[in-house]
């Protein structure tokens, strides 16, 4: 067992006693879930064995968050998710606003400075007909308005998830906008978490919960608490008929 790998992304998978019983083995890193008894994948030098097993020291040392999220998980104590279930029939999942936080309210702060900037520097260039720097804070205008959009959304944005027999359905809602986008229920694969984003200096990951379908991935409940999402991937698994 120890010989094991993940195909994905490389990462040793540690078998624990657990995973023997049901079956079947998530890596740490990547969330890749493997049926024990499978053919492994070929045999890692044992350098780079050491080298994987130094940053997965580094990781459970840097990420707050525990290490195997693709564990089924009850609800928090604290959270404020509404969750109605018919089991077989229909699930619904409402995520409420975050609300402002320490990170976010910094966020709002730099996003004001920023879009307060680029608001005098086009207004400069648009009185004294300076065309080309109007034309050269354009980059600067689209930072501007992913920031402003990115925080208003941890800010207020709210989420809801909508299965039946059929589908499942994603709307979210910010202010008076709305997007939404429905997902076929024989097309969705799995739930699980991945890595978003990685941080070079202290070797840490940030990882988000995704729909996994034919049609590709999609990050969902990105609003959530890890807590709460590591709950929603159970009561989603579950409907879904995606447990093992």
């Amino acid at each position: 067992m120890q010989g094991l790998q993940c195909k994905n992304c490389g990462a040793p998978l540690q078998i624990k006693p657990e995973d023997l019983s049901r079956g079947f083995a998530s890596c740490q890193f990547c969330g890749n879930s493997y049926k024990l008894g499978a053919e492994p994948g070929p045999e890692m030098d044992a350098d780079v064995r050491r080298g994987l097993k130094i940053l997965s020291m580094a990781d459970r040392m840097f990420e707050i968050a525990p290490l195997d999220l693709n564990e089924p998980a009850e609800r928090p104590v604290d959270s404020r998710i509404e969750l109605q279930s018919v089991p077989g029939y229909s699930l619904n999942i409402k995520i409420p606003r975050r609300g402002l936080s320490l990170q976010s309210g910094f966020m709002a702060l730099f996003t004001t400075f920023w879009c307060g900037f680029m608001v005098m520097w086009n207004g400069i260039g648009i009185v004294q007909g300076q065309w080309i720097m109007v034309l050269f804070g354009l980059l600067h205008d689209a930072v501007g308005a992913f920031l402003l959009i990115s925080t208003c959304w941890q800010i207020l944005g709210r989420e809801e998830l909508s299965a039946d027999q059929n589908s499942l359905r994603r709307v979210q809602r910010l202010l008076f906008f709305k997007r939404e986008k429905t997902f076929e229920r024989q097309e969705i694969k799995d739930v699980i978490f991945r890595i978003v984003s990685r941080q070079a200096e202290s070797q840490g990951v940030t990882r988000g919960l995704f729909l996994v379908s034919a049609a590709g991935k999609q990050r969902i409940a990105s609003n959530a608490g890890r807590d709460d999402q590591r709950w929603i991937r159970t009561e989603l698994r579950r409907f879904l008929g995606l447990e093992r």
